[in-house]
């Protein structure tokens, strides 16, 4: 380690004082030229030196360097006994364009790039040599400022153009150095043209400045003569004694430039000096980047040939008159000539008659026209005579030579493939003949996916020639989707090339769709197409029309599942829904859901009175009124006549269901116009809840059907949730129809009445005709339980035909005593078809006359498909019957209604009546309903009358029509009659209690 310091300490050390003697040397021959004829400017060459020496050491040394070219710039000042004060101030403007040189000269790939382009040497001269010689000449005048008489201005351009002479002369020969190695320099230098190049330039200028006028012209001529026939390194050493020689001449007389009477003559003479220098330098880097160019050209010329020759494809080049001046040696290999054979001749020379007329006719004007040729086929004939079939493609070199045009082609021997080709058109031509013959579509594919055939039947389906298709992608023209979900059915070719297997489509409800939009329902298979090496070549799809067929089934699938008429699932696909709601029992409830039981409460009448394509209208048009309500995943089935299921997922609590039950109850009753009558409907509905009430289909059905059922025994037109106590009574209803069912042949129902009292006369004015029921077990079963359950089971027909027979002999009892009897007159008895032909049966069997008779109708059910019992009123009317609107004040009717109807009497309802003697709003409400009644004429009856207080306000109203237990309770029609029979018309009202 010790040795290899030491070592390198000598060498650095070796190196210094070599620089010193170097820059002590060149700075002495400056000084000595400057002090021989006592210019003002001094050619410093030593800065240029020392910087390049700068170059080759390590930036650590560069103290040390600068410290020996400070020692020997004093030490040539001291031998030429020039003033100290001279050396003080220029040194540090020697040093400086010495240090800035050495700095922007440290990056190698810069000066190595100088030799390559113009503009990088010039690049490198303006780094390397002007900004020095600029910032080296500013401090110079800043130091010689004031020291002499001229200005400062002079000074810096003075010492501006010194530095620069002296860089410039050296700085060709030290960037080469840096370069290239001293023995490389040397090795072109010493030699016979070298001396001789040196030996020129240095003779040259002394002799243009001793003895020629102009010698600048001459010098330039010199130097550009070397520039072209020398290297570089002889230049550069050329330029440098040009240089100084040229400086020695001036400084010793040789030559006075005519410059030399001007003020700051120095100026004159040295910038024609620096462009003399520099000119040949440029001119030099722009030979030798030539030469370099034609070099690589000629490489890369021989090169290509040897390339071209060689290619492992038959190529050949031709020029504009189609004459081969280029052919590779595949191509001799392929038609067996020689180069020097077919080199001259024109490429056609070698087709055959046809290929070579076609080619002239066909392939060189395409050629022209658009620049190339792409897989064109013709027949060459080879040297034995035989003929070959080539594949030829081509394309214009886009660079024209003076207007000439050269293109290449590449040619394939492709005999073999003709040969395949051939046969297989014939073997394709007998496929395609079996295959247009058959019944089952075929589309064929290329192994990219493309269609390659279609047969008829295909051509057919998809409306397109095989003609439009030949050559697009399968799924760009066959849309295959599955039916049953729509979606697209894709990536069937790339399946069957990527399994190499046949791939079936069984699994979807697979269909065409053409770009008519006809849909062509298929059911078939893909399957790879193979040649006789096993490699897949393509795909084959072949398929079978089964549209017809599917249809059917599909028809046959609906039919089973859903309701003809309404279009809705049936109950089998209700069945179906439940069983994917209601998972397994060991499974834990997704979602719960509601389940609605709606039943049509007056259908039957419907379809009694108006017929069955009215009941379907109805059917249809509540339907729609179902799904006017319904929410988004509702489902809605029809599971028998007049029984509708609706499922209704995401109820939060059963609360928060009731608004969606009173909104479905309100559509459903909106009055609708039915061949050509105005019907009003209504519905029951009962409400069960998955899982709360029931996890299976059966039960939530049942429960559902139990809630509806309490509905319509209680009063219709409404909506219950199910609870555990429906079943019981449910089975308690059904009881009790059944023993309807037994005690009407048994005339267990039978008439109570009740007198309707004129308060004024405290007389008996008619009867209302009650019904009871006579039944040990029954007996505490009221009429408002017994006649829903009557309604519902269709026994109300009967049950009122039975009590209207009663009520006639009731009359006929009384004979002449001309009582009148109120009948009531159930809603669905008279919605009936056999409604008034049943009244007048029962009149005329009876022989009673109906002006006996009042029917009371309540106010809801009047109202209820208004037109029709307008007229079914006015039936009544003609018999003689007079009308009441019972329970008046609880409907909707309204005084235009009231006009249109028959009516004689209203019935004020209990409820208002009540609480007539303490509630104002009741007796307002009273009061305004007999003014009403007065004005349109109509007698009004006050029901629910319980006491005298009631009596009294109702009489004060002018009501003086009276009902109530404050007067009777409903008597037997016996105790009625013993009344009767005991007491005057004008019985008191003490007498009838």
């Amino acid at each position: 380690m010790t040795r290899i310091s030491t070592t390198s300490f000598l060498n650095s050390l070796r190196f210094v004082c070599l620089s010193f003697a170097c820059y002590f040397i060149i700075a002495s021959l400056s000084l000595g030229f400057a002090k021989a004829n006592d210019s003002g400017v001094i050619i410093w060459y030593a800065n240029a030196i020392a910087g390049f020496l700068l170059i080759a050491r390590p930036k650590k040394e560069w103290i040390a360097l600068l410290t020996a070219f400070a020692a020997a710039h004093f030490s040539a000042y001291y031998v030429y006994t020039m003033p100290l004060e001279t050396a003080l101030r220029s040194l540090p403007a020697y040093l400086i364009e010495t240090v800035l040189i050495a700095h922007f000269l440290t990056d190698k790939e810069a000066y190595k790039r100088a030799f390559k382009t113009l503009p990088d040497y010039i690049k490198v001269l303006n780094l390397g040599i002007v900004t020095p010689a600029f910032l080296g000449s500013i401090v110079a005048a800043m130091m010689f400022s004031g020291s002499t008489n001229q200005h400062l201005i002079e000074i810096w351009l003075l010492s501006f153009i010194s530095m620069l002479v002296s860089a410039v002369s050296f700085f060709p020969l030290g960037i080469y150095l840096i370069n290239h190695s001293l023995k490389r320099a040397l090795d072109d230098l010493v030699n016979p043209k070298g001396f001789i190049a040196v030996g020129c330039a240095v003779l040259v200028t002394i002799s243009v400045f001793s003895t020629l006028p102009y010698p600048y012209a001459y010098l330039s001529a010199a130097l550009l003569f070397f520039a072209f026939y020398s290297n570089f390194v002889t230049l550069a050493a050329a330029i440098f004694l040009t240089g100084v020689m040229s400086y020695f001449s001036v400084s010793y007389n040789l030559y006075t430039p005519i410059s030399s009477g001007y003020q700051n003559n120095d100026v004159f003479f040295y910038s024609p000096l620096l462009l003399t220098l520099l000119a040949p330098t440029l001119l030099s880097i722009l030979s030798m980047r030539m030469n370099k160019t034609l070099s690589d050209l000629e490489t890369s010329e021989a090169s290509f040939r040897a390339l071209y020759e060689k290619a492992p494809i038959a190529m050949h080049t031709i020029n504009t008159a189609g004459v081969m001046t280029y052919v590779s040696d595949r191509w001799l290999s392929m038609l067996s000539f020689k180069r020097e054979e077919v080199i001259g001749k024109r490429s056609i020379d070698f087709l055959t008659p046809s290929s070579r007329e076609k080619a002239k006719r066909e392939y060189f004007p395409e050629l022209i026209s658009t620049g190339y040729l792409t897989d064109k086929e013709v027949q060459a004939i080879k040297k034995d005579g035989s003929i070959i079939d080539i594949d030829i493609s081509a394309v214009v070199d886009p660079i024209k030579n003076n207007g000439a045009i050269h293109a290449i082609a590449a040619l394939k021997d492709i005999t073999e493939e003709v040969h395949l080709r051939e046969a297989l058109a014939e073997e394709k031509e007998l496929l395609e003949i079996t295959l247009h013959s058959i019944g089952d579509g075929v589309i064929a594919t290329d192994k990219e996916g493309c269609i390659t055939f279609l047969n008829p039947v295909a051509e057919q389906v998809l409306q397109l020639s095989k003609n439009d298709v030949i050559g697009t992608k399968f799924e760009q023209t066959v849309y295959l989707f599955d039916q049953r979900t729509g979606n697209i059915i894709d990536d069937l070719i790339s399946r069957v090339l990527a399994s190499e297997s046949t791939q079936r489509i069984d699994q979807f409800d697979a269909a065409i769709k053409n770009h008519r939009g006809q849909i062509c329902c298929i059911q078939d298979s893909i399957s790879p197409i193979k040649n006789n090496n096993g490699d897949i070549v393509g795909t084959v799809m072949v398929f079978q029309d089964v549209t017809e067929n599917r249809n059917m089934s599909r028809q046959m699938e609906y039919l089973a599942h859903h309701d003809m008429l309404t279009k809705l699932p049936n109950r089998a696909l209700l069945i179906n829904k439940l069983l994917e709601l209601c998972p397994h029992d060991d499974i834990e409830p997704e979602e719960s859901f509601a389940l609605l039981f709606v039943d049509i409460d007056n259908l039957k009448s419907v379809n009694d009175q108006y017929g069955h394509k009215a009941g379907d209208e109805l059917l249809i048009d509540t339907v729609n009124n179902i799904q006017q309500v319904m929410r988004e995943n509702d489902f809605l089935a029809r599971i028998g006549g007049d029984e509708f299921i609706l499922i209704s997922p995401h109820y939060e609590e059963k609360s928060t269901f009731e608004p969606f039950c009173r909104k479905l109850i309100k559509s459903v009753c909106r009055p609708m116009t039915i061949e050509g009558h105005d019907i009003q409907t209504s519905v029951s509905v009962g409400v069960s809840f998955y899982p709360d009430n029931g996890c299976d289909a059966d039960t939530l059905l049942s429960h559902a059907d139990a809630a509806m059922y309490h509905v319509k025994a209680k009063n219709k037109n409404d909506y219950r949730f199910y609870t555990p106590e429906f079943d019981k009574e449910t089975i308690w209803l059904a009881e009790i129809e059944e023993k309807m069912r037994q005690g009407l042949p048994r005339k267990e129902f039978v008439l109570y009445f009740q007198p309707i009292i004129d308060s004024s006369s405290h007389t008996v004015t008619y009867f209302e005709a009650l019904c009871r029921w006579h039944n040990d077990d029954a007996i505490d079963i009221m009429p408002d339980i017994f006649i829903p359950i009557a309604e519902q089971s269709g026994l109300i027909g009967s049950l009122t035909t039975q009590l209207l027979h009663q009520a006639c002999s009731f009359i006929k009892e009384l004979d002449e005593s001309n009582i009148r009897i109120s009948f009531n007159i159930s809603a669905t008895h008279l919605q009936s078809q056999d409604f008034m032909s049943e009244i007048k049966a029962v009149f005329d069997k009876e022989n009673v006359v109906p002006s006996c008779f009042i029917f009371e109708i309540t106010e809801t059910v009047l109202m209820q498909n208004w037109k029709r019992n307008v007229s079914l009123l006015n039936d009544l009317k003609l018999l003689g019957v007079e009308i009441a609107v019972d329970d008046f004040g609880t409907g909707y009717s309204s005084l235009g209604y009231l006009k249109r109807f028959p009516v004689d009497i209203l019935k004020i309802d209990r409820e208002f009546i009540r609480d007539l003697h303490h509630d104002a709003k009741n007796r307002i409400f009273v009061s305004a309903i007999v003014s009403m009644a007065s004005a349109l004429s109509l007698r009004i009856v006050a029901e629910g009358v319980e006491n005298k207080e009631q009596a009294s306000i109702l009489a004060e109203m002018n009501c003086f029509l009276q009902q109530g237990y404050y007067y009777s309770k409903p008597l037997p029609i016996l105790k009625v009659l013993r009344h009767l029979n005991s007491n005057s018309l004008h019985s008191n009202v003490i007498q009838l209690k």
